[in-house]
């Protein structure tokens, strides 16, 4: 699906392109490609070049949510450490596209990393009532529930999210953190084990 949005994106359709790059972020939880396809000639780097470079996006396109989801996930990064402008852009995504499953799932990550576990919750709840098909989804609906002491319950969201994604790595790398804090150790080994 990339290699078709960018092929729309220089043919002028940002639908088509949209949709292509939903797909594509459905299917691998990376959205490095939303910069570049909506970007044409734009080579960002760095995570900082990339921040610079969905702002440039955002001015052509205020109503470009998925270029906010994806400056919002530079921002949060170690090297921007931008967390209340990440919290911003997440938040103004889905208010442009309720619909969105990754903004939601993006969105319900920050919430928690910024103390509002309640909100955090019900942001993981709605990306997995809109694409209860997509794997990393129900990973990252887990890792909050695991974060918010529910280390039991997280259990079923991993295994349902490793099933549907086999390959991404955060699953088996989550769940064996969630089996650790349980002392199911054996376990927790063989996914951190998967994991790397």
């Amino acid at each position: 699906p990339e290699l078709k949005a960018m092929t729309l994106a220089r043919l002028g359709d940002s639908a088509g392109m949209v949709g292509c790059l939903e797909d594509a972020v459905y299917a691998d939880e990376g959205t490095g490609y939303f910069q570049n396809c909506f970007v044409p000639g734009t080579v960002a780097r760095t995570l900082r070049d990339k921040v610079a470079a969905a702002t440039q996006a955002l001015a052509a396109d205020p109503k470009a949510y998925w270029m906010r989801v994806y400056r919002g996930d530079c921002r949060r990064s170690p090297e921007v450490c931008d967390y209340l402008g990440a919290l911003a852009d997440f938040e103004e995504a889905v208010l442009q596209a309720p619909d969105c499953a990754y903004a939601w799932s993006y969105l319900a990550r920050a919430r928690l990393s910024h103390g509002t576990p309640d909100s955090a919750r019900q942001a993981a709840v709605r990306s997995v009532e809109l694409r209860p098909d997509c794997g990393w989804i129900w990973t990252w609906r887990g890792e909050v529930r695991r974060r918010l002491g529910d280390g039991a319950g997280s259990l079923s969201d991993f295994d349902r999210g490793i099933r549907l994604a086999p390959t991404y790595e955060f699953g088996p790398a989550w769940r064996g953190g969630a089996l650790r804090a349980m002392g199911r150790m054996e376990e927790a080994d063989a996914d951190l084990e998967l994991a790397c």
